[in-house]
């Protein structure tokens, strides 16, 4: 286990589209087998220490709890109009929580009275 190794798998993660806390969470898990291998022995601690000393991956999230735009609200509503009735099911489901500002645990505990 080197760190080229995780080189090679960041490679692969980028390669497949992975998001920056995607490839993050595979650096945890990569830095939390060397330190087990190193514990039992089976991973000199220069190579440890170089793994442990790589950095996560720097990326931008959309911030938490932002409002849809009108274009992001009629894409998501188009893109339910399939025809089915699943498809309308849907739609009127995305409208009740766009027009009145519900949130996913408040329209899922909806009831016909309500």
């Amino acid at each position: 286990m080197k760190r080229t190794h995780w080189t090679e798998i960041q490679k692969q993660l980028a390669a497949q589209g992975c998001c920056g806390s995607t490839q993050n969470l595979y650096l945890t898990a990569f830095k939390t087998v060397a330190k087990e291998a190193w514990t039992l022995d089976q991973l000199p601690q220069s190579s440890y220490l170089k793994i442990q000393a790589l950095k996560g991956v720097k990326y931008e999230r959309l911030p938490k709890g932002r409002s849809l735009t009108a274009k992001e609200a009629a894409g998501l509503l188009k893109a339910c109009d399939d025809g089915t009735n699943q498809g309308k099911r849907d739609i009127a489901l995305f409208a009740l929580m766009l027009g009145c500002g519900l949130r996913r645990a408040e329209c899922v505990r909806l009831e016909m009275k309500n």
